[in-house]
């Protein structure tokens, strides 16, 4: 084979893996978010017993997701660096992952050794006062990032004269406008949540309300998704498809995971057993229900060609003013 094409192969599975990996990591925030909620809801002692067994594998994976996760983006960099034409959206891309990783990858390993090895109650406020920066510093990243992009958008778009793609562009950028703004607004609210707990002595049951916010953050992305996909002229089957294994997703972050944590700190190990395999079947068949539906035509092009819609429907009447931050 090549050296180009096994550069290549190389590139697509790792990108592959680390696609994998970001998803794993994303299931473990969930679990921490939910196990987090449920503890206010349950006897400390049955959380203790039940839980208290699989906090330290959990830890150790909440750091080595990161590393490994560095260690691939540093193999990619590389790669890339070392092409004849590289690609400089790309190389930057992969330079805010890898400064990602090692923030987190640091912030958990830290918290990790001090609630280990250190364990106080001042060690849990320094951990605690740890990751609300690092939250901080993510809310600052999302705001440059976001800058960034919004000046490549009028690049791009000073550069072309064709008015359809033009029009295009503006609409996809009001839609990336709208989830920086639902982003910034979660990440902001989570992040004054969060400091309460870090940076003051409070009873209050920060965990729930930072479940609350996560979960109507999710809701606002799907609505805003499920909005673009009205003007796009993607297949509906796929949009359609896309949001459904979104809701799917999210019946189970927010809805069957918490409830099966409940089930099994406060049920006898038969039963929570039993209502667990249960819940897992009733999502399998929601999820092959939903997935199976009928398809509702959701773009423009469909609701002008069935007749839902006026033909004098314009969607270009209803194009966004450009956002300016």
């Amino acid at each position: 084979m090549p050296k180009d094409d096994q550069g290549a192969s190389l590139n697509h599975n790792l990108t592959f893996f680390k696609t994998k990996l970001t998803h794993l990591n994303t299931q473990r925030l969930g679990y921490n978010r939910n196990r987090n909620c449920v503890k206010y809801f349950v006897d400390p002692q049955q959380y203790s017993k039940t839980l208290a067994p699989v906090a330290p594998v959990f830890g150790v994976i909440s750091f080595s997701l990161y590393a490994i996760r560095f260690a691939i983006n540093v193999r990619l960099l590389i790669q890339e660096q070392s092409e004849k034409i590289p690609n400089p959206i790309y190389i930057k891309e992969l330079y805010y992952n890898l400064f990602n990783d090692l923030l987190w990858g640091t912030c958990n390993l830290t918290q990790f050794f001090w609630w280990t090895f250190a364990v106080s109650s001042s060690a849990g406020f320094k951990g605690l006062q740890l990751e609300a920066f690092a939250q901080l510093v993510d809310l600052l990243t999302l705001i440059i990032r976001y800058r960034e992009a919004y000046q490549n958008h009028h690049t791009l778009l000073n550069t072309i004269t064709d008015v359809d793609e033009q029009n295009r562009l503006r609409i996809e950028w009001h839609y990336k406008t709208l989830h920086f703004i639902r982003s910034c607004l979660t990440a902001a609210l989570i992040l004054s949540a969060f400091s309460v707990l870090a940076f003051s002595v409070t009873s209050a049951p920060i965990s729930p309300i930072i479940f609350l916010i996560s979960l109507c953050g999710t809701i606002a992305r799907i609505g805003i998704n499920v909005d673009s996909d009205l003007k796009s002229t993607t297949p509906s089957v796929q949009l359609n498809r896309a949001r459904k294994e979104e809701i799917n997703q999210m019946t189970i972050d927010y809805v069957l995971l918490p409830v099966g944590l409940y089930i099994i700190i406060t049920a006898p190990i038969p039963l929570a057993l039993v209502c667990v395999l249960g819940l897992i079947l009733l999502q399998q068949a929601f999820a092959a229900w939903n997935l199976d539906s009928t398809v509702i035509p959701n773009t423009v092009r469909d609701l002008l060609e069935s007749g839902s819609v006026p033909a004098s429907g314009d969607p270009s009447r209803c194009l966004p003013i450009s956002l300016k931050f």
